[in-house]
């Protein structure tokens, strides 16, 4: 088990990457492990001694049945040359003679067909190489036989179409490849929703658009030379689907970011900045509190308005409570309880339950930052996450 974990481990790396190894004039070994056919003389032979193997003509050059060991002294290949070509098949198996590769030679010894296996037998990946380089469609497989991958390429890079595959063997991602770089239009498919942009020269550019499961619209974006810019739009699911987010960018960094309420009826744009709680109304609906002082009714739900508000800005004081971070500036007890002291008032107390209060703690406690542990040796304050 141990030597079929270590040789598992080696075809793995070569399913992440792990460039190839070659040998004559064909690469045909694809694994972390080296375990195609060494060129130097000072190899040894492997297992007992054949009649008229491992021979050289008068040029050097290798004639005949070869049977050598790798640089590891621990795989191994069987195979006939001609001039010091590869002919026909070349077997390649560990030290107790299991086959982890094989290779079929054709065009004189140039091109050749490559299949490589698991330590049960099955296969791992196939497909050619054309002078030392990968070349047209290789396919990855699972154990149990199912596709992983495939990637095209031409003079060792990819180009073409790669296609990933779920479990039950279905496209969920396809993306094409120029001279080793991502170029063209993509997609990808998973249980969240389905998405698609476009590459050029390995980066993201121009329209980017992302659906939920149910082909409903959710976020559509641009990208400039890899970077967000301009307007990303995002909308809710079935069955309401309306706006209820953008996004303004500059080179990846966000410039502005508007929400939208239905009060009254109408879609209305508010800044996130000028949110100070949201409280849950007796009909169940979010009513919002601004910095302004006023107080908005929303036509939506409590849990709808928080779910488009989000937590990266805002805390949970209680169950029917969000509040802002930014307008939060202490906690006090008052009658045995937990208050919320606001830099904008509300017409009411802001209790807080128990996790608040741990919330609340474990974020002042880490932005807490001790005088004497000022002007450290990198510039920097300790305690900060800066």
């Amino acid at each position: 088990m141990k030597r079929q974990g270590i040789l598992y481990g080696s075809l793995l790396a070569w399913l992440l990457g792990l460039g190839g190894v070659s040998f004559g004039y064909t690469a045909v070994a694809d694994a972390g492990s080296t375990f195609a056919a060494e060129t130097t003389p000072e190899v040894a032979t492997v297992g007992r001694a054949e009649a008229d193997t491992n021979r050289l003509d008068a040029k050097g050059r290798k004639q005949g049945l070869w049977v050598r060991q790798d640089s590891t002294r621990r795989l191994f290949y069987r195979g006939i040359f001609k001039d010091d070509l590869p002919q026909g098949t070349f077997v390649y198996t560990d030290h107790e003679g299991i086959m982890v590769a094989e290779a079929f030679y054709f065009r004189g010894g140039y091109a050749s067909y490559n299949r490589f296996y698991y330590p049960d037998g099955k296969l791992l990946s196939e497909g050619y190489y054309l002078d030392r380089q990968k070349d047209s469609v290789w396919i990855y497989y699972r154990e149990d036989g199912r596709r992983i991958r495939s990637l095209t390429y031409k003079n060792g890079l990819q180009d073409g179409l790669a296609s990933l595959y779920d479990d039950e063997g279905h496209v969920m991602e396809e993306m094409r490849w120029f001279r080793g770089l991502r170029q063209g239009a993509w997609w990808k498919r998973e249980t969240q929703g389905y998405q698609s942009g476009f590459y050029h020269l390995n980066k993201s550019q121009g329209a980017y658009q992302a659906f939920y499961p149910d082909s409903g619209r959710y976020i559509v974006g641009h990208y400039d030379d890899g970077a967000k810019d301009g307007l990303w739009s995002f909308y809710l699911p079935a069955p309401s689907g309306r706006l209820y987010k953008e996004e303004v960018y500059r080179q990846n960094k966000l410039m502005e970011k508007r929400l939208f309420l239905q009060i009254s009826g109408e879609l209305r744009a508010i800044t996130i900045d000028t949110v100070v709680a949201v409280l849950k109304s007796p009909d169940g609906m979010g009513d919002v509190f601004t910095q302004s002082g006023g107080m908005l009714h929303s036509d939506e739900s409590f849990e709808n308005v928080c779910q488009i508000i989000g937590l990266d800005q805002f805390f949970y004081a209680h169950e029917s409570a969000l509040v802002s971070y930014g307008f939060a500036e202490d906690l006090r007890e008052e009658d045995g309880m937990a208050v919320l002291v606001l830099s904008v008032p509300l017409p009411f107390t802001l209790y807080a339950d128990e996790n608040a209060v741990q919330n609340w703690k474990s974020v002042h406690s880490r932005a807490a930052v001790p005088a004497e542990t000022e002007n450290v040796e990198d510039g920097r304050e300790e305690g900060t996450d800066e």
